[in-house]
């Protein structure tokens, strides 16, 4: 069971924080959904704590809602300080961080914390003309090291509520 946890960790091609970035990306929902086809990439570099993210957003396109995967491939806590969304026409809208929709977990109204290789936070959006999204905040990354080391727990874990399972069946 270990060794098919390290092999996920590899599939998911974690990238190092010995390098000196990270990608950071925001998926669009144009009305089928979120693909590979209609995302945008930006190169971050991990050892910032604070950041301010500007993804450029073509306005002829709707954006139903937004998904940003902050890091792909780390454990990661994040907090929101903001997240605005600017138009063709120059007008400026902000998105409290307690309507965003989240597959971690959410300590306050903007602080996130995830304990999965693929955080995710889901923007939602009423607004046409879109010329680009903003988030600041800032970022705790763990190392893949420690991302390493605390699955291998959640699995000894796992595999002792097995093992008493298997005592308590017999």
């Amino acid at each position: 069971m270990k060794e098919n946890l390290i092999l996920e960790i590899e599939n998911k091609n974690i990238l190092t924080l010995d390098r000196d970035k990270i990608f950071t990306q925001l998926y669009l929902d144009t009305g089928n959904g979120f693909s590979e086809f209609e995302k945008k990439t930006i190169v971050c570099n991990p050892e910032m704590i604070k950041f301010h993210i500007e993804f450029t957003i073509d306005p002829s396109n709707f954006i139903q809602q937004f998904r940003w995967d902050p890091v792909e491939g780390h454990i990661c806590d994040i907090t929101i300080h903001r997240v605005f969304i600017k138009t063709l026409f120059n007008k400026i809208y902000s998105i409290h961080p307690n309507k965003l929709y989240t597959n971690g977990s959410k300590r306050s109204a903007n602080e996130f914390s995830f304990q999965n290789l693929d955080p995710w936070i889901i923007i939602p959006n009423n607004v046409s003309h879109i010329i680009s999204l903003q988030i600041s905040g800032s970022w705790f990354i763990r190392k893949t090291s420690d991302t390493i080391k605390i699955f291998e727990e959640k699995i000894n874990s796992l595999l002792e509520i097995n093992k008493n399972l298997l005592v308590i069946n017999r």
